[in-house]
């Protein structure tokens, strides 16, 4: 199936249904070629010729390189000195370019710095007042530093209309190399995103998918 096993699919769920508390359905997900496949899915689906796209920075630079792939102009917006997002910038930012989707990376890379719920909800309500698609990268979810609390874009249920949430198996399970990631879309937006995965990565390697499923 070119969604993906639907063993891994379930097991993907009911995972995510354990670590936020939210209903989570496997037509809801869909497996890629790795976390960038996973990213690369998500911004083409939604992303044209000469859209913009919101990134807060210091991040992670596949978003910006995905972005102008497409045609399209990376916005950049810098973070608050200890590298929390502001707010009141990202919303002159989207006053001004009008963009199409806004990217982030909590826990981020490179900083380190995880996303406090205060700061999902402010960003929840500045996607919602210009639009935006909210594109949460959340590979780093699970190497948390003990005394630290780890808030993930599911457990905010204004992000869930416009959010596309993705991860992989890289980290969490030291499977970086093994190329399995996913992404998590609400409504009909997984299956736009299903079609790029599928037109560009062929489908997943099977016997990988399976070994996800143990993981």
């Amino acid at each position: 199936p070119g969604m993906g096993d639907p063993d891994l699919l379930a097991a993907i769920a009911a995972k995510m249904e354990r670590l936020s508390g939210q209903s989570w359905s496997p037509d809801e997900l869909v497996i890629t070629s790795g976390g960038s496949g996973a990213l690369f899915a998500s911004i083409a689906a939604w992303v044209n010729p000469g859209d913009t796209v919101l990134i807060p920075e210091p991040t992670f630079s596949q978003y910006a390189d995905i972005t102008r792939f497409l045609g399209a102009e990376p916005i950049f917006v810098t973070q608050r000195e200890d590298f929390h997002l502001d707010l009141d910038a990202l919303r002159a930012a989207a006053e001004q370019h009008k963009p199409k989707m806004i990217v982030i990376c909590s826990p981020n890379n490179p900083t380190g710095v995880i996303y406090s719920r205060a700061e999902l909800e402010g960003l929840a309500k500045v996607a919602a007042e210009y639009d935006m698609l909210v594109l949460a990268d959340e590979a780093y979810d699970h190497l948390i530093h003990d005394g630290h609390e780890f808030v993930s874009s599911i457990d905010i249920p204004e992000l869930a209309d416009r959010l596309l949430y993705a991860n992989t198996f890289s980290k969490t399970y030291a499977m970086t190399g093994w190329r399995l990631g996913w992404v998590a879309a609400k409504g009909d937006k997984i299956n736009y995103i299903g079609r790029v995965a599928r037109m560009t990565g062929g489908g997943v390697n099977w016997a990988l998918q399976r070994a996800g499923i143990a993981a």
